[in-house]
Parts: C-alpha cells; structure tokens; sequence
C-alpha cells in the first residue's frame, strides 16, 4: 500500500511538473522580437508571440515605418501589392504566416508564402529568436539583423 501511494504521488508530480511545462516547454506570457533597424522601404518589423499553457495561443506580426504606422493598416503599401499581382498582401501575409506558427509551433515549421519571401524569411527568423526566451520565461525584447532575410 504504502509502495502504491509514493508511486501514485511520484506520477501525479511529474504530470504536474509537464502540464506547467506545455507540450514545447514554452514558459506563459508576451514575447517580443523586432528587427534592428528599418529596412530599405522605412518598416521595421516585429513579432509579439502570446504562450499560454505552454502553446503559443497568438502571433502579431507586422511591421512599423518611423511615423508608427502599421505596414498591415497601409492602404497604399497594400494597394501597391495588389497592383503588383503578387497574390498577397502585408494583413494576408501576415495572418497566414501567424496563423502557420500557431498551429505548427516552431518557426523552421513555416512554409514561406508565395509573394512574400522577404517577410515569410524575416518572420521565420524572428520567430525562432523567441523560442529560446520562451523556453527560459525571458521576456526581454530581442532584437534581430533582418538584413539577409531574402536568402
């Protein structure tokens, strides 16, 4: 009996010690990484990851000129996607590459988006630049060289 309880206590722990972990190890919280500076065509872009039980649960993706307007809300920038018949634009690029990263939970999982190379590349990296402060509950702000992200 009493070899029964300690083993039913030593299983009831180490579910306990997982459950607090999350199924990738992930610490619960905000997470944030943007690139280290603007890019050629004034955005900068960032990545605001939510953990909850362990998952990632949402992804903002998206990038900032110097006036703090949002490359997602631009209409021009859009419309200039849009006459350039890439078959995307920055809110559907952005929705499909979050949408990708929740439901694979890691970074080198997203497949890039047809028309949107740069921004699939750059996500991917910033992505992948939180999972280590995910793992550790870090949540410092990472910044990352965007610089090569169309390789």
């Amino acid at each position: 009996m009493k070899k029964s309880i300690t083993t039913l206590s030593a299983a009831v722990l180490a579910s306990m010690m997982l459950a607090s972990c999350g199924s990738d190890g992930y610490r619960d919280g905000t997470y944030r990484a943007e690139a280290n500076r603007y890019d050629d065509h004034g955005w900068k872009e960032y990545l605001v990851l939510t953990v909850k039980d362990g998952a990632i649960t949402q992804a903002e993706f998206d990038a900032v000129n110097a006036e703090g307007v949002k490359k997602t809300e631009d209409a021009g920038y859009e419309q200039a996607y849009l006459d350039a018949d890439l078959g995307t634009w920055p809110a559907d690029t952005a929705q499909r590459l979050e949408e990708a990263l929740i439901s694979t939970q890691k970074a080198d999982e997203v497949d890039t988006v047809a028309g949107a190379t740069w921004s699939s590349n750059s996500f991917r990296k910033l992505a992948a630049a939180l999972e280590k402060p995910m793992e550790k509950g870090s949540r410092e702000i990472v910044t990352v060289d965007l610089s090569d992200s169309d390789s």
